[in-house]
């Protein structure tokens, strides 16, 4: 990691020391609305998909984000879709839809990107969600449950491990 990312990645450390937010445990029984954060691509597109028709089996409402690297905004993709020209400088979004998200009261975030987006993980980091779902990223760790994914395993991989942990966990009645 260079300098410029470690500086923007202890910025945003600083950022969520700001934020003082619910941390409560979910499971796929309890939790009434989910947010997925991913980078759209015609791969994760249709795995992203099978997995929210998974998630409304459990009657959860599913509201997703997806980041694009080009410009161009294909229909349909997401709830709300953010490209590089919704950024500033550093990399944040800086649109007040993608505040509405981040203020929206989730209770779970998942980062569906086995590659660190900083964006997203802007994103995810100060969201109010009170569960946090993301793989394990060396450069920073600001989920609440992490999932180790080694080299070569895929998103669909990623969402089975998830869904099972997410079934597994016992919540407070």
């Amino acid at each position: 990691m260079n300098f410029f990312q470690r500086f923007k990645y202890s910025c945003l450390l600083r950022e969520t020391k700001k934020f003082i937010y619910k941390k409560r445990f979910h499971n796929l029984h309890t939790a009434k609305k989910i947010g997925i954060l991913f980078q759209c691509n015609e791969d994760t597109k249709a795995v992203i998909d099978e997995f929210i028709s998974k998630l409304r089996k459990y009657k959860i409402e599913v509201i997703t984000l997806c980041y694009q690297q080009n410009v161009e905004v294909k229909d349909n993709v997401a709830d709300y879709v953010i490209t590089k020209k919704e950024l500033n400088f550093w990399g944040c979004p800086i649109k007040s839809k993608i505040k509405s998200f981040i203020n929206t009261g989730f209770e779970i975030l998942i980062l569906a990107s086995l590659e660190n987006i900083y964006p997203l993980t802007y994103i995810f980091a100060i969201s109010n969600a009170q569960l946090k779902v993301s793989p394990l990223y060396k450069e920073w760790n600001f989920a609440d449950l992490t999932l180790k994914i080694r080299e070569g395993e895929t998103l669909d991989f990623f969402f089975s491990n998830i869904e099972k942990y997410l079934l597994e966990i016992q919540t407070k009645k």
